[in-house]
């Protein structure tokens, strides 16, 4: 059941995450800020063309390395990161246990987005603290929706 969101419980449809559990900035209709944790040149090419079609929402940084994406998160405030587990050197996990410590300004909505959708790995992501846990081979259309679903009504 990919896709689930954290506070889903396993026989459940997944669904958008509650929205209060990660309420958005939206008095000021601020864009949507989106980092990309993703090794993949092509994915991450993927990712940024179809966040660039929504509205209301941007790409404010890329990392495909685990220290690439600590270094750029602890600068920058985003509302959203999309989290591979596999990197070009350590981990995705590493980078949500870190996210999750405090280790950044905001709390931004975690989606891991991985081809390694085995069900220790889901656990494990979800207990870490991800909001979704997707599979690279068939949800790219729903990471999509939970950034739009972040994003405040035009």
């Amino acid at each position: 059941m990919d896709g689930i969101p954290a506070q889903a419980s396993l026989g459940s449809e997944p669904s958008h995450r509650d929205m209060r559990a990660h309420p958005h900035p939206t008095a000021s209709a601020a864009p949507v800020r989106v980092f990309l944790v993703e090794d993949s040149p092509k994915i991450r090419e993927r990712l940024v063309e179809g966040i660039s079609m929504a509205g209301k929402v941007e790409v404010v940084g890329c990392a495909d390395t685990e220290a690439g994406a600590q270094d750029s998160l602890a600068r920058l405030d985003c509302d959203v990161v999309v989290l591979d587990l596999d990197l070009k050197q350590g981990n995705g996990l590493r980078v949500l246990q870190w996210l999750r410590a405090g280790s950044t300004r905001t709390r931004p909505v975690v989606i891991v987005f991985t081809n390694y959708v085995m069900s220790h790995y889901r656990t494990q992501s979800l207990r870490l603290g991800a909001d979704f846990f997707f599979d690279k081979a068939r949800d790219f259309d729903r990471v999509l929706e939970v950034i739009q679903g972040v994003a405040p009504e035009a």
